[in-house]
């Protein structure tokens, strides 16, 4: 079965994006489409989330900003658009490390990674400031959903109070989300 995910989630991640993306900005979302489901893959089975593939999506996710969101004609914008993604990363690396700050001295555990704070980042760089808060909320309320739906389903064998659960996964659809629909509306 999880051969069969792995293989057809590529699939389908390239159709879902061929049908809502333009033509030239489908490259682009195919390498974030398929780069999310190998770390949220790869989070799911060791709770680790690859420098290798973090810090490299992060990089990318400014090119595609700036490739994306700069007038060819006007080359100022380019490294405008470069700092602003570069900031965006910044600000969802640093709330992360604040989340997992705040979570050891609450809690005296460790409850989230380094590699956690990083993905954000990466998707500070490939969706801007502005998104951040609705991948935030999405990964989370489906997270909670899922291990309250998982303790209520499986009692005794479920999700206790103590069990490791891997955001990345969490993280990752949730950048996918709001890459091909945007961030949610407030209103």
């Amino acid at each position: 079965m999880g051969t069969l995910l792995s293989l057809g989630l590529p699939l389908l991640c390239g159709a879902w994006a061929a049908a809502l993306v333009p033509s030239y900005a489908l490259l682009g979302n195919l390498v974030l489409g398929w780069t999310l489901i190998a770390l949220g893959i790869i989070d799911a089975r060791t709770f680790v989330l690859p420098d290798c593939l973090t810090l490299p999506l992060a990089a990318a996710g400014v090119v595609y900003s700036v490739w994306i969101n700069s007038p060819p004609s006007n080359a100022g914008e380019y490294a405008s658009q470069a700092a602003w993604s570069v900031a965006a990363a910044a600000v969802g690396f640093l709330f992360m490390v604040l989340v997992a700050r705040t979570f050891k001295a609450v809690r005296g555990i460790e409850g989230l990674g380094l590699g956690d704070a990083k993905l954000l980042a990466a998707a500070g760089a490939w969706l801007g400031l502005a998104a951040l808060p609705s991948v935030v909320l999405l990964a989370s309320v489906a997270a909670l959903t899922l291990t309250v739906l998982g303790r209520a389903f499986w009692k005794g064998r479920g999700v206790a109070s103590t069990t490791p659960i891997p955001f990345g996964p969490y993280l990752a659809a949730s950048t996918w989300i709001v890459a091909l629909y945007g961030p949610l509306g407030f209103s």
